[in-house]
Formats: structure tokens, sequence, C-alpha cells
């Protein structure tokens, strides 16, 4: 068995693989960043044997985390292989002038869709951060072309609820988007239809304006926690991937390891 684990800034996600095919997924909130027990015990509870690991791979937007992910896998008797390391091949060239600024579950999802034969494509990540990322080919291969990071919904929630006295907190996975008018006439339904309605704005003109620079019409991959929500209301996208970042992980794991 392969434990992958995607560490973003708001969650650690954990997930067992077994022939390239996912057995158990779970998560633990990465602040305050959990203690290495902790991390192991619950992996215990998802893995009868954790004998049976026989690889770890990581990919972390957080170097604090990094660093504890690799002591744990040190403490299973393994060392990790994280990507955005030297050494790490992800299978995608990296087409910027900057690549070391480019997040590691970025690069990670460039590689998903390259592993699964979507290319081109666009990506958009309902995470932390609401993100967009291109993954082209040419005559060499596919690559990661550059991308858009937007504010994530659940910032620009917390951000409107802080800001405004009288402004309720909101938590948006309470509810069902199909329930949603644009015209509020309430506080809270006003509150819900900027929430909803203003990101698939923000998310269709995104995209209206990557395919007019492009040239081109890629296929549009949603995936992150919010996915879900959003995507019934965004005619582009062509599919939802909930795991895709975790797919992407297993996929340059088995490309350095020759597994």
């Amino acid at each position: 068995m392969l434990l992958v684990i995607d560490c973003g800034n708001t969650n650690i996600v954990f997930a067992l693989y077994e022939k390239q095919h996912v057995r158990a997924v779970w998560r633990l909130e990465t602040c305050p960043l959990p203690a290495k027990s902790q991390i192991i015990n619950v992996l215990k509870t998802h893995c009868a044997d954790v004998n049976l690991i026989e690889g770890i791979v990581v990919a972390s937007v957080v170097p604090d985390a990094t660093i504890l992910l690799q002591g744990c896998a040190s403490a299973l008797g393994h060392t990790a292989l994280v990507v955005g390391e030297a050494d790490t091949d992800i299978g995608v060239a990296v087409n910027v002038p900057n690549p070391e600024q480019v997040g590691a579950d970025r690069l990670v999802n460039a590689a998903a869709c390259a592993y699964l034969g979507m290319v081109p494509a666009i990506v958009v990540d309902f995470g932390t951060a609401t993100t967009f990322d291109v993954v082209l080919s040419n005559a060499k291969g596919a690559y990661y072309a550059g991308g858009v990071i937007a504010p994530g919904v659940n910032l620009s929630v917390s951000a409107l609820s802080a800001a405004a006295a009288r402004l309720p907190e909101m938590n948006i996975q309470d509810w069902q988007a199909y329930t949603v008018p644009a015209l509020g006439k309430t506080t809270d339904s006003a509150m819900k239809s900027g929430i909803l309605w203003g990101y698939v704005g923000l998310v269709e003109g995104i995209l209206n304006k990557l395919h007019a620079e492009l040239d081109m019409t890629p296929k549009i991959i949603a995936t992150g926690g919010l996915a879900p929500l959003y995507s019934p209301h965004i005619k582009a996208i062509s599919e939802v991937r909930d795991n895709l970042t975790l797919d992407g992980l297993a996929s340059i794991f088995a490309r350095n390891k020759g597994v």
C-alpha cells in the first residue's frame, strides 16, 4: 500500500492507495499542526497493519508541516518522496519563469491531468484559494503553463463576516445551492447569493479570459472541497475529480519508484 499526503493551508489530506486505487481518505486540520503521535494513531485506525505501507509521498505548501510529515514517514520506517525536491520527476515540464514559486499541489494537479490523459486542461481547485492551472502539451509532452490565484470562498466569507459587524458568520457547507435565488430578501439570503453567484461569475469570467488568451477551449476539471457545490452552476466544467491531487501524487510516486 501507498500512503499519499496532500498538505494544504487548511487541511492535511491522507489517503491509502492499493494498485493505484484509493482505499481510504481522511483529513486533519493543518492549524494547529497535529502531533506526530496523533497522525500515526489516526493512520492506525484507517490501516489495519501499517507494516503493509510500502511507500509515502507528500505534497505540502506548509514548510513546518513538511518537516513533521517527513518525521512521521521516518517513524514508520520510510523516507517520504516529497514533491518539489530537486530530484523528483513529476512527469510534466514547468514552463514559468520561477518554477519554485508554484505550489506543490498545483503541480501535482498538472501531473494528474497528464497521467489521466486529460491535456489540454484547466484545473479549477476550490480550496483555501480558488486556483486555475493550465496544462498544455507540445512535441516534448505535457507542461504546466501558468495559472490564476483568487481568494478562496471560505476566506472571502470569513473576511466579509469579520469586517462587517452586523453580518453573520456562515457555513456554506450547510446549504444547497439550488435553493439560492439571485435576489436576496434577507441579510442571510443576500449573503448566500453573493457567495454562490459571485463566485460562479468569478470562475466563468476567468475561464472566458483564459480561453481567449489560449485561443482554445481546454477540458475544465474541478476539484477541491467546494467543487460539488459550484460545478453544477458552471457549464464550462467538464467533470469533477474529488481525488485529483491524490491521484496525481500516486502517479508521481509510481513514476519515481518504478512501481
